[in-house]
């Protein structure tokens, strides 16, 4: 369902829209959660969204997985961060 949504919003744009907006919404989502949960979360949507729109499911898969680690970047996000601020 979220598969279609994303493939509906994104239908008329080139890939690189796609692979962003799934990107932002990895990042938030790991702002919130841990990494490893946005990534289990977002993984099957990513996969799907790609293989609707006919492209190699594995790049959007790592996009994916590197926008919900780069989550550690930021002070507020993960423990290690907190703990030495």
């Amino acid at each position: 369902v979220l598969s279609d949504l994303t493939h509906s919003l994104t239908a008329i744009a080139n890939p690189y829209v796609l692979l962003l907006s799934l990107c932002i919404v990895s990042s938030l989502i790991s702002q919130a959660l841990d990494s490893t949960l946005s990534i289990i979360l977002l993984l099957p949507i990513c996969i799907e969204a790609a293989e609707k729109f006919g492209y190699h499911p594995h790049s959007f898969a790592l996009a994916v997985t590197l926008a919900s680690s780069i989550v550690f970047m930021t002070p507020f996000s993960h423990r290690a961060n907190l703990l030495i601020m």
